[in-house]
């Protein structure tokens, strides 16, 4: 399969929500680690608060992550359906050509020799013009 197989992009939806773990552990890490400071003051506080805010955006950042994670196995899961779709016709035009439709197609020009590579997205359009040629298939 192509570098873009659905499975290649799970393991990128999976890389992409294992960075946005750690960069909420990063920013967890940070604000544990600041409260635990022994010293005192107006600079230690400010310090504690500035490390409040940067986790907020750990948090916003790993959220963006999370959903981007989401959205990756949504697109592998269509794409993984889509596959699914054109193997399924191109299976069909290849039993309508093995059968009484292959003539037909033969004459509109349709061949063996003219047909996409297997798992293309070429099957589509196919499919539709052998259908306005009124086969069933």
């Amino acid at each position: 399969m192509s570098p873009l197989d659905p499975a290649s992009i799970e393991r990128l939806a999976a890389l992409t929500e294992s960075t946005a773990r750690r960069i909420a552990d990063i920013g967890d890490d940070a604000t544990r680690r600041a409260s635990q400071a022994q010293w005192q003051g107006t600079s230690a506080e400010k310090f504690r608060s500035s490390m409040v805010d940067r986790q907020r955006e750990c948090n916003t950042e790993a959220g963006k992550l999370f959903d981007l994670a989401t959205d990756l196995r949504r697109a592998a899961a269509n794409y993984r359906e889509e596959l699914a779709r054109l193997q399924g016709l191109e299976r069909r035009i290849l039993s309508a050509m093995s059968g009484i439709g292959g003539e037909l197609l033969h004459a509109a020009g349709i061949t063996a020799a003219s047909l996409p590579a297997s798992g293309s997205p070429a099957w589509g359009p196919l499919a539709s013009r052998i259908a306005s040629l009124g086969l069933r298939f």
